[in-house]
Formats: structure tokens, sequence, C-alpha cells
């Protein structure tokens, strides 16, 4: 699939939306059967755009379960995610 690469244990994904790109790893832990969601904001294009306190929200059936923001080189993580 285009925009997807990686394995059973840990899946990459980029998406392009708006001014900033979104690069996406869901790791597997075996040890604990949870999942890390671990991504970082990009500038979509040559342009100076602020990475640091962008909202991210992780939504199950259209509501927010999960809020962080976005550090100053735009990365976030969300642990301790069930499957599903």
């Amino acid at each position: 699939m285009p925009g997807v690469r990686g394995g059973v244990k840990e899946r990459e994904l980029l998406f392009a939306f708006g001014r900033f790109d979104l690069h996406l790893s869901v790791i597997h832990h075996d040890d604990s059967d949870s999942y890390t969601l671990w991504g970082q904001l990009l500038a979509g294009e040559p342009i100076e755009v602020e990475l640091e306190g962008n909202q991210i929200d992780l939504l199950e059936n259209q509501a927010p379960i999960r809020t962080v923001l976005t550090d100053q080189l735009g990365c976030f993580r969300i642990s301790n995610l069930k499957g599903g």
C-alpha cells in the first residue's frame, strides 16, 4: 500500500495535509500486548511553521480519547494503547 511500510511489529505511515506532513510509527510491544504511537509533524513546504505546541488528538468513534502536544521538533508519543 502506498505510504505504508514495515512489518508485523512496526508500521510506518506518511500523510500529507495542509501545511504539514505527518510521519507515524505504530509499534507493538510483545511483553505487554500494547502499542505506542510515535509521530512527527514536518513542514510540508519550505516555509517556516511552528512545530511546537500543536495539539494531536487520538479519536475513537469521532471522540477524543487521548490528547498530546508536539515538542519543539514536532514529535509526539502516545503509549499504552490497546489493540483494535
